[in-house]
């Protein structure tokens, strides 16, 4: 199952034997390569410059949706986000 009930992209990490599906939201869903079974997900978020209140600026994470079309390579994932001219690079751990 996935956060938004659909499948965008998958893609099989051999080293962690797992798959990694992504749905169009902004989450990395994990699934044992046997089972096929839900074992974690990471949200995947990009820097952004914020600012607070009094106009101060700080560094904060923004949720990064429409995750598409995923491919594992050199222990980074792989992606398009769709409709955009954007490919990112996302560390399977941490997002």
């Amino acid at each position: 199952e996935t956060v938004t009930n659909e499948g965008w992209g998958i893609t099989y990490d051999a080293a962690a034997q797992e798959f990694i599906v992504s749905d169009g939201s902004d989450w990395l869903i994990f699934w044992d390569r046997d089972t096929l079974k839900e074992k974690r997900r990471i949200q995947v978020t990009v820097p952004q410059i914020s600012r607070g209140e009094g106009g101060e600026q700080y560094l904060s994470n923004k949720p990064l949706m429409y995750i598409n079309e995923l491919e594992m390579v050199n222990d980074l994932v792989f992606a398009n986000v769709w409709y955009q001219n954007v490919l990112v690079a996302i560390g399977p751990q941490d997002g």
